[in-house]
């Protein structure tokens, strides 16, 4: 496991983002949010291709920069919102490895080395649990893009699930596609 640090820039529809950024992050994000667009950094274990893949998922229009690599340029002109953004992770670029390291000694020796009797050492990563709630909403303009075959793939995945396990975003998917099935 290795941790990076990450900027994530959100544009179009931004609501709900916080959370879902909070699920995948090792630290607290640092967040410059305007109508239209959110920007992000935080720390990850998680690389740019799972992160890319998870917020493909969550539909959203996105630009992801892992900051510090040899392949990733950045400047804000105002240096406040600069410092704010970026001043922790440009100081703790050495960290990171240091962070991985101890996480990975911790583990291995969490485990019984060979001919090792003792009990197992219990590992406390102080990691703390977050619940976030937020309403997604689904987003009209990725529904009217499927073909009518994604559309009924996507009520079929839907109501495979049966009635009784629907959640709210199921439902009002099911409407969407009922309204814009009408249309097509």
């Amino acid at each position: 496991m290795e941790f990076r640090n990450y900027c994530i820039v959100i544009m179009g529809d931004t609501e709900g983002a916080l959370p879902e950024i909070a699920k995948i992050c090792d630290n607290k994000p640092k967040v410059l949010t305007s109508e239209g667009i959110t920007i992000c950094t935080f720390t990850s274990v998680a690389d740019a291709k799972e992160l890319e893949d998870y917020f493909t998922s969550l539909t959203r229009s996105f630009f992801l920069f892992q900051v510090g690599a040899s392949n990733t340029g950045y400047n804000i002109t105002n240096k406040k919102i600069h410092s704010g953004l970026f001043s922790e992770m440009e100081s703790d670029l050495n960290d990171l490895k240091k962070m991985s390291d101890k996480l990975m000694w911790d583990i291995e020796d969490s485990f019984p080395k060979s001919g090792d009797t003792k009990e197992i050492p219990t590992v406390n990563l102080n990691l703390t649990t977050i619940k976030v709630k937020s309403k997604s909403k689904p987003r009209k303009d990725y529904y009217e893009n499927l073909t009518e075959e994604e559309r009924t793939d996507k009520v079929n995945e839907i109501i495979d699930k049966g009635y009784s396990n629907l959640s709210e975003f199921d439902k009002e998917v099911l409407e969407l596609l009922k309204k814009v099935g009408k249309k097509g």
